[in-house]
């Protein structure tokens, strides 16, 4: 007999009827709302077929880690987790023991089960210093979103935990301009600061700041005037303010768009050649506002794009309708809750106001068949392969080596060369530099040691 002991309640079950004892049990889970329906609808439950590895399922929830060795690792790192492993073991794994009868029935309908999972659950947050409750956050799919060019972040699921979905940036659709708000410490300027600095060697960045803060964030030539431009090829450029009176900046800054409206040149293009990032955009309101929505108007054709940073969505009242690429991180404003609601659903709306610092919410009509999703901004920690992390290791001890010389040291064959060093070049970690005639150099951009290995 396999006796199933969970928390008061034990199953006693013959082990030729434990399948359908499962699904049994399976099913009153199901039926307990509170414990369960929430966790359900996000696809989290923890079911009865894990019960060889109940720790590791629980972990694994809260963690964010699939791989079961990951797991165990860090249950190995963090010894206050001990006690949460022997519970759960305590609870959900069958034991052996002796056939006896239960009066009446193999076993009894019970909330039992459900309330076992709730207390695992609520000693896992305790644990970890969580929210109790399950926060649902609408998650993409990974061929909705897209798979290419600047790497901004992550994506994220329930409770905000990181997926091992890379967030990125498509450059040439900021051309349709783009919007970041939120209230003061949510990661607006953070948030704009990885996009100038990722798009620094792919276009001409220029920053007008009326705060005086981005001299000190990124490197870049300080301008006064747009006439003070005589190279207007990639880089970045700060437009700084933080010296002028706060009644002139406003116009200041219309008089140094009209500028970059007369200097753009009028060559067509569909790709992003010039970014103008607007700083604190509602101080500079209403003075830019005539200038702006022209140059926002005329310019895209010529590869123009705007960064319009700002506290509230109302801020940039009707310049919005120029605006498709939207980043909210947290805000408890109500009109700003009441505008995202209608937009996008308030499934989205009321969890505005718990994003951590460095998370928005991304909209664009083209991804993920115009549904917003979640990202943390910041760096993302890519999951290499076997071959992929082989490779690593022979470039960083060898230091610069052609692909043949890596094709021989690796002993892998040039359709596995190839591939991996797409692969690894996609993912942002190696460099492929032509040489002389036809042979190309591999450059190691970054080091391994911090990122973590898929099995």
């Amino acid at each position: 007999a396999f006796i199933l002991s969970v928390k008061s309640t034990t199953y006693v079950v013959r082990k030729d009827d434990l399948p359908e004892a499962i699904k049994f049990i399976l099913m009153d889970l199901e039926t307990e709302a509170k414990a369960i329906k929430p966790r359900a609808a996000q696809k989290h439950h923890l079911l009865l077929e894990d019960l060889p590895y109940p720790a590791i399922s629980v972990l694994s929830e809260i963690t964010g880690l699939d791989n079961p060795n990951a797991v165990l690792s860090y249950a190995e790192a963090h010894p206050k987790l001990q006690p949460l492993i022997e519970t759960a073991e305590q609870l959900y794994v069958p034991r052996l023991g002796e056939s006896f009868k239960v009066e009446g029935s193999m076993i009894q309908a019970s909330q039992a089960p459900a309330r076992a999972i709730k207390s695992l659950l609520d000693r896992v947050y305790q644990h970890f210093g969580m929210m109790k409750e399950l926060i649902p956050v609408p998650v993409p799919a990974k061929d909705k979103v897209p798979h290419g060019d600047i790497l901004i972040g992550s994506v994220v699921g329930s409770n905000f935990r990181k997926l091992d979905i890379p967030a990125y940036l498509e450059k040439d659709k900021l051309v349709l301009n783009a919007l970041i708000t939120g209230v003061i410490g949510s990661g607006k300027t953070t948030a704009a600061k990885i996009i100038v600095e990722k798009l620094k060697e792919k276009a001409s960045v220029i920053v007008v700041d009326p705060t005086g803060a981005w001299k000190n964030m990124v490197e870049g030539q300080l301008i006064e005037r747009m006439h003070d431009v005589d190279d207007l090829g990639k880089g970045i450029k700060i437009f700084d303010l933080g010296d002028i009176d706060e009644d002139e900046k406003g116009e200041a800054v219309a008089s140094f768009l009209q500028s970059i409206y007369e200097k753009i040149p009028r060559k067509l293009s569909q790709r992003l050649k010039f970014l103008i990032v607007i700083e604190e955009f509602h101080r500079l309101v209403p003075k830019v506002n005539s200038i702006l929505e022209k140059c926002m108007r005329e310019l895209r054709k010529y590869g123009v794009g705007f960064m319009l940073i700002s506290h509230t969505i109302p801020d940039i009242g009707l310049i919005r309708g120029f605006v498709n690429l939207k980043f909210h991180f947290r805000t408890g404003y109500e009109p700003d809750s009441r505008r995202i609601a209608q937009s996008y659903g308030t499934e989205y709306a009321r969890i505005m106001n718990r994003l951590p610092t460095g998370m928005a919410l991304f909209f664009f009509h083209e991804y993920n068949d115009a549904r917003p999703y979640f990202i943390k901004f910041g760096e993302y920690f890519w999951r290499i392969s076997e071959k992929e992390r082989e490779l690593l290791e022979i470039i960083e001890k060898t230091g610069e080596l052609t692909i043949g010389e890596l094709k021989e040291r690796s002993g892998r064959g040039w359709s596995t060369i190839y591939s991996t060093l797409k692969a690894l070049k996609n993912k942002g970690l190696i460099d492929i530099v032509p040489e002389s005639g036809r042979r190309k150099k591999v450059v190691l951009r970054r080091k391994i040691k911090k990122m973590s290995y898929k099995k």
